[in-house]
């Protein structure tokens, strides 16, 4: 593997580390239960493949497919970031 891929990777382990660790820090720190939070964020991690389904298929036909993917794969690189 090159340098640029690994970098690439490692920048995106670290980003999905610090989201999860703050997400918990933030529960902790309001008195709020952090298993309770973890599943919170597992669930919603979960039904992201199924959110996408169901926003493709109430989008219009013409809808810019550029913009689509983009939103679309944001959102499940993001709820990747959940799980830990």
């Amino acid at each position: 593997m090159n340098s640029k891929v690994n970098i690439a990777r490692l920048d995106s382990q670290l980003k999905q580390a610090r989201l999860h660790r703050s997400l918990v820090q933030t529960a902790k720190a309001v008195g709020f239960d952090t298993s309770t939070m973890a599943d919170i964020m597992n669930e919603i991690a979960n039904s992201v493949d199924s959110v996408i389904t169901k926003v493709n298929s109430q989008l219009p036909k013409d809808f810019p497919v550029h913009i689509r993917d983009t939103i679309l794969d944001g959102l499940k690189d993001r709820s990747r970031r959940l799980l830990k």
